[in-house]
């Protein structure tokens, strides 16, 4: 069996700039949070870019683990694409999942991890970098605590965190 080191990196908060989008988040205002023109007024974080970078020159498989609906990958790839990232796998949320985001993407790591095993992929190392403390520790609980790395490069205030979860 072939072992490799897997990197899942976080989109909004890790690669790109959600500021500018937030305040419609605080207002559960999730179509104009997820619309297009929004979206794609991101600016790159550039310690995202800098981790992509980083990643890749190490060895590690690069991969994008997002909580954006599945209807939202082609405006993703057309972010990515735009700001020349290099073409990376993304696993998104499914549409009508109910799972809070931090269980969705702790229980898709180890589904990940067992899939990737029967197709003769083992991993050494697969590690998610997250700007949601949250999710951070979920995925630290269920998968160890190497398997995941808090972002601090872009701090949501907590209050708006919970105001927008709610």
């Amino acid at each position: 069996m072939e072992s490799r080191k897997l990197a899942l990196i976080d989109i909004d908060g890790v690669l790109a700039d959600d500021s500018i989008r937030i305040h419609y988040a605080l207002d559960k205002n999730w179509i104009q949070y997820f619309s297009e023109q929004n979206m794609m007024a991101d600016k790159v974080l550039p310690q995202g870019w800098d981790l992509i970078t980083q990643k890749l020159a190490e060895g590690y498989d690069v991969e994008l683990l997002t909580g954006r609906r599945e209807d939202l990958r082609g405006t993703t790839r057309a972010w990515l694409w735009y700001h020349e990232f290099p073409t990376l796998r993304i696993h998104m949320k499914p549409m009508g999942t109910k799972l809070p985001l931090a269980t969705f993407k702790a229980n898709y790591m180890l589904e990940l991890k067992a899939k990737r095993a029967l197709q003769g992929v083992t991993y050494s190392e697969m590690i998610l970098w997250d700007d949601d403390p949250e999710v951070v520790r979920e995925v630290q609980k269920q998968l160890g605590s190497e398997s995941a790395v808090h972002c601090t490069w872009y701090i949501k205030k907590s209050a708006m965190v919970t105001a927008a979860k709610t």
